[in-house]
């Protein structure tokens, strides 16, 4: 569940939501928790990527409505998986278990993400670029950052970076 707190008066949540009903008993509640929490930059919307492979928009004004939103086709398998929510709030990127990144458009949440490939395992950190509109960034436990520039998200132009560290190495 999402709990939203006023820190003047942290004796109870101002507002709580939850991307599933509470009925489950405490071991399906694990293994469906809550792995990413996303803002946009209005502060009106938030993402909840959840281990149940689904990630939950919220409008944080109406959480007591539940979801906005859910977007499917990722694989959340770890409790290391990041989501970002785009700098215009109309794209949806995370990383996955299967080794891809995906997005999805916020008002089109039946339509297949895009996928974006090209790291050989699980991509842990994803994020929008700050300065340019479609422009991600993602890293991978393969040790490698992908640079992917989207132009309306059709052709890919990507950038490898070598590995960043070399597995079973010792670094002072």
């Amino acid at each position: 569940a999402l709990k939203f707190w006023d820190t003047r008066k942290l004796k109870v949540p101002i507002a709580q939501a939850s991307p599933q009903s509470d009925t489950t008993n405490n071991k399906e509640k694990r293994a469906h928790g809550i792995v990413s929490l996303s803002q946009d930059s209005s502060g009106t919307f938030l993402t909840a990527s959840c281990k149940d492979n689904r990630i939950y928009l919220y409008n944080i004004l109406q959480l007591d409505k539940g979801p906005v939103q859910s977007f499917s086709g990722c694989r959340i398998d770890s409790f290391f998986i990041r989501t970002m929510i785009s700098l215009d709030g109309e794209h949806i990127l995370s990383g996955s278990s299967d080794g891809n990144a995906y997005i999805w458009q916020v008002n089109k949440p039946h339509v297949d993400p895009t996928v974006l490939k090209g790291h050989d395992k699980e991509v842990t950190a994803v994020d929008w670029s700050q300065s340019e509109i479609g422009k991600v960034v993602t890293a991978s436990d393969d040790f490698t950052v992908i640079k992917t520039f989207h132009h309306m998200f059709g052709t890919t132009v990507e950038h490898r970076d070598q590995p960043l560290l070399k597995p079973n190495s010792i670094y002072f």
